[in-house]
């Protein structure tokens, strides 16, 4: 009896760590970018790569988080270094680092708006839990319905 409740056990918790080490579906499908220039490009995220425009790279999922909101981290929007602005919302950040060892951030700046994010290149030449996923360079502007204007991105979720 013992044994079948451990064996329980065991199994639940592997599938509640199985589940959280999965990346979220928030941060996959097709996404309308745009870069500092005024480009307009597409973005597809599958559970195994990434597709900017031709350009196809498979990446590693390093995991997300949620930075408090009463945090700051910075980032540049083209030369310009800018303050995510935490007072309002809860950032989403999740992690990858492509195939050419680029580690980079998809940030959902709302939770109540995962169809609006941010991609940027981070400043930190590896991942580690101390990686600050938000300190970089704001590459993209996103979002999975319409267009997103990058300055007008970089306007409101940047100080």
């Amino acid at each position: 009896m013992i044994k079948k409740i451990l064996f329980i056990i065991v199994c639940v918790s592997s599938i509640f760590l199985l589940s959280a080490c999965h990346q979220s579906s928030d941060m996959t499908g097709t996404w309308k970018a745009q870069d500092a220039n005024g480009k307009n490009i597409t973005i597809t995220i599958t559970n195994s790569t990434i597709k900017i425009g031709d350009a196809i790279q498979t990446y590693k999922y390093n995991g997300s988080e949620n930075v408090s909101t009463d945090g700051r981290a910075s980032a540049k929007v083209g030369n310009d270094l800018g303050i995510f602005n935490l007072k309002q919302q809860d950032i989403y950040a999740y992690a990858i680092t492509t195939q050419d060892n680029n580690l980079y951030t998809i940030a959902i700046p709302n939770s109540n708006d995962k169809k609006t994010a941010i991609l940027i290149k981070t400043s930190a030449s590896s991942y580690s839990v101390e990686t600050e996923l938000l300190q970089g360079k704001m590459v993209y502007a996103m979002n999975k319905n319409s267009r997103p204007d990058y300055k007008y991105y970089s306007t409101k979720y940047l100080k």
